[in-house]
């Protein structure tokens, strides 16, 4: 079973962003490895997901996932997808110039680029009690 779901703001009920998953509990997740535009998109609002549709086949759902969100553009919503959906971020890349306007963001939550350092190898070590992996939850960390 695949899942196509929208996220809305509270306040206008406009879409602000389509997703498409197998697992019906990421729709609603915060914890979910999102990209900073999609944290900024929330910052300081109510948001909530609607499940859309269920699909028997991820070839329905990605095809569902891109006529939402060429509906959904199409209606004025601020949609913040990066992709028009089905396939994902496959072949995405960042121009310089965005790569730029990320960097500030990305130096402020610790991430420099290259290689991961020992302390922090070893901190995750610590954490999940082996290198690599997921790390283990810890509660809500938003």
């Amino acid at each position: 079973m695949f899942y196509t779901y929208i996220h809305r703001y509270q306040n206008t009920g406009k879409v602000f962003y389509v997703g498409m998953s197998k697992n019906k509990s990421r729709m609603t997740s915060k914890q979910r490895n999102h990209q900073p535009h999609w944290y900024a998109a929330i910052e300081g609002q109510e948001w909530f997901a609607e499940q859309v549709a269920i699909w028997d086949t991820k070839e329905e759902a990605e095809s569902h996932e891109q006529l939402l969100i060429a509906c959904f553009k199409d209606m004025q919503h601020p949609i913040i997808n990066l992709t028009n959906g089905g396939a994902g971020r496959k072949g995405f890349k960042w121009t310089a110039e965005e790569r730029e306007k990320m960097r500030p963001v990305q130096q402020e939550r610790g991430r420099k680029g290259g290689s991961v350092s020992s302390e922090a190898k070893r901190a995750a070590v610590k954490l999940n009690g082996k290198l690599g992996g997921r790390p283990k939850r810890l509660g809500c960390q938003v």
